[in-house]
């Protein structure tokens, strides 16, 4: 499953989503937009902790050989 197509390029859209998502922030937006990107946001990391512990449950000890794995829990974790 951690190496699955289908969830590689789920991720990977719902990465460009959230990036599209960040760029429309802009300091004089509507209260009303700031909440609902937070909770946005909140799902975002959501997924993100998911496909985590997937490949953490797929590999073990593994996970943290591989440079990418090790860039990505940085990133979650500083969320």
């Amino acid at each position: 499953l951690a190496n699955d197509e289908r969830l590689v390029n789920t991720v990977t859209v719902i990465i460009i989503i959230n990036i599209v998502l960040m760029a429309s922030e802009s300091y004089a937006q509507p209260d009303w937009w700031t909440d609902i990107m937070a909770s946005i946001n909140i799902i975002f990391i959501t997924v993100y902790i998911i496909e985590l512990v997937i490949k953490f449950g797929a590999y073990l000890h593994l996970f943290f050989l591989d440079a990418w794995n090790l860039f990505d829990l940085l990133v979650v974790l500083s969320s």
